[in-house]
């Protein structure tokens, strides 16, 4: 059978339409949506109205939840809140009865399906890189294909036999005997890319090859549903090409120029900003940044770039492996630095900003009889304003399903270590660090003991 895999309609009435239409011209047997029916866009009762007529094999998205009650619109960013409420208002009580029965998790014809991630449908993760996808195929592990949603973004992650997971072009593939897959199918009506088509993803489960759809459609009604109905002008202007540049992922603001007039309706003007405000933020700006280079030659002239101790020989028991093993992932990072004179470092540079995520290959066993684990770790900068770093711990069971992550985020260039509880059905666990750089990074070997044992 050939299924139409949907999500992020985002109250989009023309986009959806456009989908179904394209989806019927490629014989398509049976609709599947991902979630986000509503939220964003100006029609959430209609847009749910023709998904309910369509389909009934619907996961639950985030802003599904929000507007029938499940989930506190206030975790949302202003502009996602307000949509989210108006959402709930906009629907009858029968419509958020229907979303509240909705599942996280729905499973097909050799493929699963949820929102967010796997190894917490309710908690509306985003599949952000390589490790995400690795704990997606170790908790949901019945499946050869697992599809997502959630950041509009279409991907697809690649697990050979032997464990090994790849990103790969979102293009149309074919399952690999032996392979497994997760791949994140876009979205209908929010685009967050160039492409502004409503995308789907079809998959046919015989011949197990999954085809990506970007179809065009006529944006105008939908832009004058946001007019007439009163919403954010920000979804007017996501949808609008002189936009591109302007925007940001999960962020977005109004473009500088804007027409007095779109399509016949008045378009309120933003507040002027008076000249002299300009030039007093201005030398505002000058003055901070030269007291904060005076700042820094005071703090660093004369003095030699700090180096970090040579790593111990003995491990002493540490349960991670060395970083020498570990995997780097980021989009942008300039150079890569293992000195084999220096064991137990790893140097990261890069021309600006940038965020990299590091980890040891696979999961590791719990230890036994431990209640807590002792983490320790060592990232070091120039300067603390150049760094912050994040330390996520995932346990999982030994059938592979979820068990939780402990955060941590630190913000001061210096060894920093804290207690890790092991959750009692635990079976195996994963460390990773994500670093927020400018600059250069050096991150000491990572140290994980097993402390206090259980009585």
């Amino acid at each position: 059978m050939r299924y139409a895999l949907l999500a992020d309609i985002h109250a989009n009435i023309p986009a959806l339409e456009a989908v179904i239409a394209d989806a019927a011209d490629h014989n398509v047997g049976h609709f599947v949506c991902l979630g986000d029916i509503v939220g964003y866009g100006p029609q959430p009762a209609e847009t749910l109205a023709r998904i309910r007529a369509l389909t009934s094999s619907v996961c639950l998205g985030n802003h599904d939840a929000a507007a029938c009650g499940l989930l506190d619109p206030a975790l949302f960013n202003d502009f996602a809140r307000a949509t989210a409420e108006r959402a709930a208002l906009a629907l009858s009580d029968e419509d958020r009865a229907w979303l509240r029965d909705r599942p996280y998790i729905l499973e097909g014809d050799g493929f699963a399906c949820t929102h967010g991630t796997f190894f917490a449908p309710e908690s509306f993760c985003y599949l952000d890189g390589k490790g995400d996808a690795e704990l997606c195929l170790r908790c949901q592990s019945g499946f050869p294909l697992l599809l997502v949603a959630h950041t509009h973004i279409p991907c697809v992650y690649e697990a050979a036999p032997g464990g090994t997971v790849r990103k790969l072009p979102a293009e149309d593939f074919s399952l690999r005997p032996g392979c497994r897959y997760v791949v994140n199918i876009g979205t209908v009506g929010f685009p967050r890319s160039k492409d502004l088509g409503a995308a789907y993803a079809i998959y046919d489960s015989v011949t197990k090859r999954l085809l990506f759809r970007s179809v065009p459609y006529d944006i105008a009604p939908y832009r004058l549903a946001i007019v007439r109905c009163g919403y954010s002008l920000l979804n007017y202007w996501f949808l609008s090409p002189d936009t591109v540049p302007l925007r940001r992922e999960l962020a977005f603001r109004n473009p500088r120029t804007r027409p007095d007039v779109i399509e016949g309706f008045a378009v309120p003007k933003p507040p002027r900003v008076h000249r002299s405000t300009l030039v007093l933020a201005v030398l505002g700006v000058l003055l901070a940044v030269l007291a904060f280079i005076l700042v820094l030659r005071i703090a660093f002239d004369g003095q030699p770039a700090r180096t970090l101790p040579p790593a111990h020989a003995d491990r002493g028991g540490n349960l991670l492996p060395p970083l020498t093993d570990w995997y780097v992932e980021s989009e942008r990072v300039g150079a890569v630095d293992r000195d084999d004179t220096v064991p137990g470092c790893l140097t990261l540079t890069a021309p600006g900003r940038e965020t990299v995520r590091i980890g040891p290959p696979g999961f590791s066993e719990v230890p036994k009889d431990y209640a807590n684990l002792r983490f320790s770790v060592d990232v070091r900068a120039r300067s603390e304003a150049d760094v912050r770093y994040e330390v996520h711990t995932f346990f999982i069971r030994a059938d592979g399903s979820y068990v939780g992550v402990e955060d941590k985020t630190y913000s001061r260039t210096m060894k920093c270590s804290y207690k890790i509880p092991i959750p009692a059905t635990a079976a195996a666990f994963r460390a990773e660090l994500r670093i927020f750089y400018t600059g250069s990074v050096t991150v000491h070997d990572p140290v994980l003991l097993p402390e206090n044992r259980r009585r």
